[in-house]
């Protein structure tokens, strides 16, 4: 996984690419913590450019939603026509996190 996290406003963007899997947990953990340590009030988790995401991804996804949430903050799914597309709307992950507009 490789990643960027971008502030701008109250918004803050985790733009993902490549894969996320288990093998990321500690990274992303890293990542999550720097994200809501941005002033940002909403989180994007844009994963337009991620090719693979397995279970263990989605439930990073979601332990940065719940640090998130515990700090007020809303979180986001930006997910295009990203190649996990399939993954997320299989699993119904917007009954877990609102999908937005790429």
């Amino acid at each position: 996984m490789k990643y960027s996290l971008q502030e701008s406003d109250s918004v803050v963007t985790v733009q993902l690419t490549g894969e996320l899997t288990v093998t990321d947990e500690e990274e992303f953990r890293l990542l999550s913590q720097k994200a809501i340590e941005t002033s940002g009030a909403k989180c994007i988790v844009d994963v337009t450019k991620l090719d693979f995401l397995d279970s263990a991804g989605l439930g990073l996804i979601l332990v940065l939603k719940e640090m998130c949430e515990e700090l007020g903050k809303t979180v986001t799914l930006r997910i295009g026509q990203s190649p996990v597309r399939d993954i997320l709307e299989i699993s119904e992950f917007d009954s877990l996190i609102p999908y937005e507009d790429a």
